[in-house]
C-alpha cells in the first residue's frame, strides 16, 4: 500500500514539472466584472444540503479565488439529457455546460453542430494548467482529442488505479440457485434464465442503457477510446454498439433486465435491489457494494470482467497509475455562443492548478485537511465525522467530486475510502493484473493475489473472515493488513 502511494504522490510531483517553461500561467484573481452561467446536474447527496451549487462552500471559494462570478443553473440528474436538449435547441445557452455523457455524440458531436466552442485555440493561452495536465502523456494527449486533434472539452485528468469497479453480485444468490460465478456474456444469459424463475431480474442496467463494462467484449467503450489499431474512435458511433444495443434489447424482452431500470434511482436504492435480491448484479464501486451488502449479513463478491468468449482480451485498460482523462464523467464544454469563452476557459482551468486541484479533492485547508511536514494530505474530522455532514455525503458537499479537475487517486482523496481500511483492502482485493498485449495494456482477469514489500506472494484476502463477522475477525483483518502493506 505505501509504496502504491509513493508512486502515486511521484506521478502528481512528474505532473507538475512536465511543462514547458515558456508556458505563461494564469494570474488569479482575475480582474473582470464577466459573470458567467454554468448548467450541470446537482448530485444527490449535494441537494440534501443546498437548492443549488451556488450555496456550495467549495465553488464560492472558486469565484473568491478566480475573480469571477458564477451563476449555476441546476438540475436534477434524471432529467439532465432531456433539459439538455432543450437548451441547446434554444437560444439562450449557458457559457458552461457540463454535459457528462447526456449529449448525443459527445462534446465532438456538439462542436460539429455548431451548439459548443472548439476550444483549441483558447487551450494553451488561457488554460495552460488544463494544456500541461492533457499533454503529460501521448496517450492522455490522444485521449483529451479528437481525431482531428482537436480540443473540444474539460476532462477530469486523474490517477484511476486501483481498479473498483465491477459487476456486483450477493455469494448468497449463487449459492441457493447452485450458479457458479459467470464470466462470459453466454453464462450471464444462462444465469438470467434460472434467476428468472425465482423472479429475479437478471440486470440493473444503468438508465442511459449504456453499461461500458457490457460493452468491451464487443469491442467498444462508452465514450472516446483508442481502438485495437490505436486510433481514436468513439464507441458509440460502430457497428459493435448495434450490436451491443440488440443483445441488450433481448435481455429486456426475455425480462432479464430490471424493467424500470430507466427510473432515476440513488445508490442507495440501486443497493436495496441488489441487497433484497430482486436484482441479481449491478456495476458499482466494489467497496460500496461490499458495505451496503454487510450491512444486511450478505456477501459481496465482485465478478471478473466479462468475455465474450474464455481468452478473450479486452482493448482496454479501465484503470492507469499515470493521469488520464475520465470519458464522460464530468466532461464540460462551453458555448460556441458564449461572449465570454476565454473567461469561461479561465474559470474552469483553476481546477487543474496545484491550488484548485487541492480545493477540489481535499476541501479548503486547515478545515477540513491539514498538510503533514512531508506534504501529505490529511482529512480532518470536519471531513470525516462532521455531525451535520455523513461522511457518506461529504464527497459532494465538502469538497468538488464532480468538477473537472485535476484529480488525485480515490484511495488519496476519497473520504469514504481513506476512512475505511476495509475499503482499501477490499480494493487492492480487485486490483486488475496487467496484460501486455500488441503494445498496450489490456485489462484482464482479476484474480490478483496481494503481495508483500519484497515481492512474495500473500494469500488472498478472500480468505480472510468478511468484515463484520465479530471481533476477532476485525482483528485478524487488522494482521492481515499490517502484515500486507506494513
Amino acid at each position: 500500500m505505501k509504496k502504491h502511494l509513493l508512486r502515486m504522490l511521484a506521478a502528481v510531483m512528474t505532473l507538475c514539472m512536465i511543462a514547458p517553461a515558456s508556458l505563461a500561467a494564469v494570474s488569479y484573481p482575475i480582474d473582470t466584472d464577466v459573470r458567467l452561467t454554468y448548467w450541470l446536474p446537482i448530485q444527490g447527496n449535494a441537494a440534501k444540503h443546498m437548492t443549488s451549487y451556488n450555496d456550495h462552500p467549495i465553488y464560492q471559494q472558486i469565484s473568491k479565488n478566480t475573480g469571477i462570478q458564477v451563476e449555476f443553473q441546476n438540475c436534477a440528474p434524471a432529467d439532465a439529457a432531456t433539459q439538455l436538449g432543450l437548451l441547446v435547441t434554444g437560444d439562450d445557452l449557458p457559457d458552461i455546460m457540463q454535459i457528462r455523457g447526456f449529449y448525443p455524440g459527445g462534446a465532438s458531436a456538439g462542436v460539429s453542430e455548431g451548439a459548443f466552442a472548439d476550444l483549441t485555440p483558447y487551450i494553451e493561452e488561457y488554460a495552460p494548467d488544463y494544456w500541461k495536465a492533457i499533454r503529460s502523456s501521448d496517450l492522455c494527449w490522444r485521449l483529451s482529442t479528437d481525431a482531428e486533434g482537436k480540443i473540444n472539452c474539460f476532462y477530469t485528468i486523474k490517477v484511476t488505479a486501483p481498479a473498483f469497479r465491477r459487476m456486483n453480485v450477493v455469494q448468497e444468490v449463487l449459492d441457493e440457485y447452485g450458479l457458479q460465478v459467470p464470466t462470459t456474456l453466454a453464462e450471464y444469459e444462462a444465469c438470467f434464465a434460472k434467476l428468472k424463475e425465482g423472479d429475479i431480474a437478471g440486470l440493473r442496467l444503468a438508465s442511459s442503457g449504456r453499461e461500458s463494462i457490457l460493452m468491451w467484449p464487443f469491442g467498444i467503450t462508452d465514450g472516446w477510446m483508442l481502438d485495437e489499431n490505436g486510433k481514436v474512435a468513439y464507441g458509440m458511433y460502430t457497428q459493435a454498439y448495434k450490436d451491443y444495443l440488440t443483445l441488450m434489447h433481448d435481455w429486456y424482452d426475455k425480462g432479464y433486465i430490471y424493467k424500470d431500470f430507466m427510473t432515476p434511482m440513488t445508490m442507495a436504492e440501486n443497493f436495496a435491489l441488489l441487497t433484497n435480491k430482486e436484482v441479481f448484479m449491478h456495476a458499482d464501486p466494489v467497496d460500496l457494494a461490499n458495505s451496503a451488502c454487510v450491512a444486511v449479513g450478505l456477501t459481496c463478491n465482485p465478478l471478473p470482467y466479462v468475455r465474450m468468449q474464455e481468452g478473450q482480451s479486452l482493448h482496454f485498460e479501465t484503470t492507469y497509475d499515470e493521469f488520464m482523462p475520465e470519458a464522460t464523467f464530468a466532461t464540460t464544454v462551453v458555448s460556441a455562443k458564449s461572449e465570454h469563452i476565454k473567461e469561461a476557459v479561465m474559470y474552469l482551468n483553476y481546477c487543474y492548478t496545484q491550488e484548485g486541484a487541492d480545493l477540489c479533492n481535499y476541501g479548503v485547508k486547515d478545515v477540513t485537511y491539514t498538510v503533514d511536514e512531508n506534504g501529505v494530505k490529511h482529512f480532518t474530522d470536519a471531513m470525516l465525522n462532521n455531525p451535520d455532514v455523513p461522511r457518506g455525503e461529504a464527497q459532494m458537499v465538502l469538497k468538488l467530486h464532480t468538477q473537472p479537475k485535476l484529480s488525485d487517486a480515490d484511495v488519496l482523496c476519497n473520504p469514504n475510502v481513506v476512512a475505511d481500511e476495509y475499503s482499501l483492502i477490499f480494493r487492492r482485493r480487485r486490483a486488475v493484473q496487467p496484460q501486455r498485449c500488441s503494445g498496450r495494456v489490456f485489462a484482464d482477469d482479476p484474480q490478483a493475489l496481494w503481495r508483500r514489500p519484497d515481492g512474495r506472494s500473500c494469500p488472498d484476502v478472500a480468505q480472510l473472515p468478511p468484515h463484520g463477522r465479530g471481533q476477532r475477525g476485525t482483528q485478524r483483518y487488522h494482521e492481515r493488513y499490517q502484515y500486507l502493506c506494513g
